[in-house]
């Protein structure tokens, strides 16, 4: 199944189209967001048959165990840092989100409650007890069966989530990792770019042993095949994406904007 799935390719169509629809197709397109006409025309199709991702799940259940807090409750500024991912989500198109929760679920539960008040749909999983990154996912493997989004509660991204997802489309992946350059990886996950292809993916890698500066923003795009490799208990990273880099279906997106590590703050 996973050698089909590479070898997945768009096709070329031509068809006729009025001029005055082709004329606001054109208007689409703004070299960043959308970036050609064809580009306007897939994104058009796609958003006619409902394939635009609209589903999140967030991992929200670890703690700072030297303060006994909930990452994911933290205030930046006036915000829980879980409130500030959502609404970065929700401005992208993402309204349906999945929450899963550990630690001091109950706060979590309370606040956001289910999700009305903040223009969105959400739902929970629990933990019981800790299951890690890669079990929090299996849990969650009967609510997605299309491209759907992975974020962690304790960091803030700036980027364009929606041209990541392209990107993740056009590379043909399984899972795209986005990617941010930092002084430190030895604090993070870190990737090896061959062209957009993760060939090498280091959980806290030694000092002077990190295969690049290219650190896990903890935001994921992933298809619904990642279930194929996700342990009911385990880290992501390191116990199920290691197996899909080595398949060569792992892609990583690098981007420039802000990236906030509220655990390191």
């Amino acid at each position: 199944m996973n050698e089909a799935w590479r070898e997945k390719m768009k096709e070329k169509i031509a068809f006729s189209i009025d001029a005055k629809l082709l004329k606001k197709v054109d208007s689409m397109v703004d070299g960043v967001a959308i970036k050609s006409r064809s580009h306007a025309l897939e994104t058009l199709i796609r958003k006619g048959l409902g394939e635009e991702v609209r589903h999140a799940l967030i991992l929200a259940g670890g703690e700072i165990k030297k303060n006994k807090v909930s990452k994911s409750m933290i205030h930046i500024d006036d915000k829980p840092v879980l409130h500030r991912i959502i609404d970065w989500l929700k401005g992208f198109g993402i309204t349906r989100i999945t929450i899963s929760v550990g630690y001091r679920r109950e706060e979590i539960e309370s606040y956001f409650g289910s999700g009305k008040g903040f223009g969105v749909d959400i739902d929970y999983i629990r933990e019981d007890e800790p299951l890690g990154t890669a079990g929090a996912l299996y849990l969650a493997r009967s609510r997605f069966h299309s491209t759907f989004v992975v974020a962690y509660s304790d960091g803030l991204c700036d980027f364009n989530l929606k041209d990541m997802v392209e990107l993740h489309r056009k590379w043909h992946s399984v899972a795209t990792i986005a990617l941010k350059e930092v002084a430190d990886p030895t604090y993070y996950g870190a990737a090896n770019l061959e062209g957009n292809r993760i060939t090498n993916f280091i959980e806290k890698p030694e000092s002077g042993k990190s295969p690049s500066r290219l650190a896990n923003a903890g935001v994921y795009v992933f298809e619904p095949e990642i279930f194929d490799y996700v342990k009911q208990k385990g880290k992501l990273e390191t116990d199920t994406l290691g197996k899909l880099v080595d398949e060569g279906i792992v892609h990583g997106y690098v981007f420039s904007g802000e990236w906030i590590d509220v655990s390191r703050r």
